[in-house]
């Protein structure tokens, strides 16, 4: 087995990641955003996201749910991790490291969401006065948080 040169591991690098990722992603719904990252939008309006991190010839998963509506929320509601490193120091390891890895989202990453997005379920039920008042809030915030500051700053003066 002889040495990859940069060009050639870079070349097999995206051919494997567009033939093994796009596909399935697509079908669980994940639209790609820039170069190694994936994200939808659940039910509930969180955002779920899926990002490749590739350090020299290792690569690994992190992953997350996060509230859109608001930075001042993003900190504390935010939840997710990150998986180990896979080896794909060579052409065999690869192709069977990316498989390990898309097997593990569909496995692993999928239910987590799915299993936060229950459990997320349960506070915004219409029996619940709070998802009554606070998922309208939530979308103001989104509509008027720079109005927030123009108003306060207003009000100083």
């Amino acid at each position: 087995m002889k040495e990859l040169s940069t060009q050639e591991y870079n070349e097999l690098y995206k051919k494997y990641f567009k033939e093994i990722f796009s596909k399935p992603m697509k079908d669980l719904g994940f639209k790609k955003k820039g170069t190694g990252k994936f994200c939808r939008l659940n039910k509930l309006g969180l955002f779920e996201y899926i990002g490749f991190f590739r350090y020299y010839q290792k690569l690994r998963l992190e992953y997350a749910i996060i509230p859109i509506y608001s930075n001042m929320m993003k900190n504390s509601i935010g939840n997710g991790g990150d998986t180990n490193f896979v080896d794909l120091d060579s052409e065999e390891k690869m192709e069977k490291g990316m498989k390990e890895i898309l097997n593990e989202i569909e496995n692993s990453i999928i239910p987590w969401f799915q299993k936060y997005e229950r459990v997320c379920k349960n506070f915004y039920t219409p029996n619940n006065l709070d998802s009554i008042f606070l998922k309208p809030v939530f979308k103001m915030i989104k509509i008027v948080k720079f109005k927030i500051l123009y108003v306060s700053i207003i009000n100083i003066f």
